[in-house]
């Protein structure tokens, strides 16, 4: 549509002839669109179709250049990707949420979602958010180029639907943060905190890593504060040590996973 509301062109899209749907769509850096929303997908021999959540980018003409749904997990009832927007570098973050089974009195519950993937569509990190007491749903995201952060808003469905609330929280780059647990203003995350000793820290050739729990096996990634991933290493148990000497000097963001435990923290290198 031009400036005037007049129609330019229009199209219609299914992907691989199933029904698909666009909740939003946002211009990118380099004049190609990134649109979100859901595709189905059948599972199994009886073809029980899924939703999915759906990324498709088109060119300034309407012409596909890429699409990709994204599958949590096979106990997803449905899910869907309600909002989208992207980084200075076209980096692409959507936001929604994944319906799980029927768990309580006959209602289905779920967590809202956030993950972000690079400009092909390529899954950079993802994060829920939720618990099975509610059904979480993130409708609109955006990004602040200024520090990177990721803001979300959307609502929350509890048992009793009178005391359902809004709300509104800030993530850094990896969308992390400390949410309380508190419905009213607040979301909690799904995970729970790792106790982490991180030395030394300023680094400047090597910095050792160490979790509360030496008999579990962790994943290890380091970004830049624009999120750019910098350092991976998976598997790792007791101690771990990083060699920082080849980094830029800065300050980085650590992200450390071990089964439904996360830790996230700064590292300042210095040389």
């Amino acid at each position: 549509i031009n400036s005037e509301g007049e129609v330019i062109w229009e199209k219609t899209w299914r992907r691989n002839g199933m029904p698909s749907y666009f909740y939003s769509v946002i211009e990118m850096h380099d004049g190609n669109y990134a649109l979100c929303g859901g595709s189905y997908r059948c599972i199994g021999d009886d073809y029980d179709c899924l939703p999915c959540p759906l990324i498709a980018v088109f060119n300034e003409n309407g012409e596909e250049l890429w699409n990709n749904i994204y599958i949590y997990n096979d106990e997803i009832k449905s899910s869907w990707a309600y909002d989208i927007c992207v980084s200075p570098e076209d980096n692409i973050l959507i936001a929604g949420t994944y319906d799980l089974p029927d768990v309580y009195n006959g209602q289905s519950w779920g967590f809202a979602f956030l993950f972000k993937t690079d400009k092909t569509g390529n899954i950079t990190w993802d994060r829920l958010y939720g618990d099975d007491n509610l059904m979480a749903l993130f409708n609109s995201v955006c990004y602040n180029p200024a520090d990177s952060s990721i803001s979300v808003v959307g609502a929350l469905f509890l048992q009793d639907i009178s005391d359902s609330p809004a709300f509104f929280i800030k993530t850094d780059s990896l969308g992390n943060g400390n949410y309380n647990p508190g419905w009213g203003n607040s979301v909690a995350q799904q995970q729970f905190a790792l106790d982490v000793l991180l030395y030394p820290n300023p680094a400047s050739e090597f910095v050792n890593i160490e979790t509360s729990d030496n008999s579990k096996t962790y994943d290890l990634e380091i970004y830049t504060i624009t999120g750019q991933k910098v350092f991976e290493k998976t598997n790792n148990i007791g101690l771990s040590q990083i060699n920082v000497s080849g980094f830029s000097q800065g300050i980085y963001l650590l992200n450390i996973k071990s089964k439904n435990k996360v830790y996230t923290g700064k590292l300042n290198v210095k040389h």
